[in-house]
């Protein structure tokens, strides 16, 4: 869609995007293996981020997914102090849900119970 001067009304592409927070704009994430054999230095492999596939951003509503999520984790970690089976135990919900969510993977609607989302009091 054009304006009646020919320029594109469309959003830019940079208001779209921002910085992938996982891998910090490289693409790449660092990971250290743990393995039960004794090591004199753990091995360590770089990867594409999972997050970004390695293209250094995302998208606006994937960033927003990934916030939720953090604010969740914390939430379960620091201020009920549950480790996510736990967690996901008392809330009624499915591990493999709750993981996602917190990594922001999957979008919900659910809230665990007590959070008090900064998104909706700001």
């Amino acid at each position: 869609m054009t304006t009646e001067n020919g320029q594109s009304s469309a959003p830019s592409a940079s208001r779209c995007y921002a910085t992938c927070p996982r891998c910090s704009g490289s693409g790449e994430v660092t990971v250290v293996f743990v393995t039960s054999q004794p090591r004199s230095k753990p091995p360590i492999g770089e990867f594409e981020c999972d997050a970004c596939h390695g293209e250094g951003k995302v998208t606006q509503y994937k960033l927003s997914k990934m916030k939720r999520g953090e604010a969740f984790r914390k939430y379960r970690v620091t201020g009920c102090g549950l480790g996510l089976r736990e967690a996901a135990k008392r809330w009624g919900i499915k591990a493999v849900e709750l993981s996602e969510i917190e990594q922001g993977i999957r979008q919900t609607a659910w809230i665990p119970p007590g959070f008090n989302d900064p998104a909706e009091s700001a």
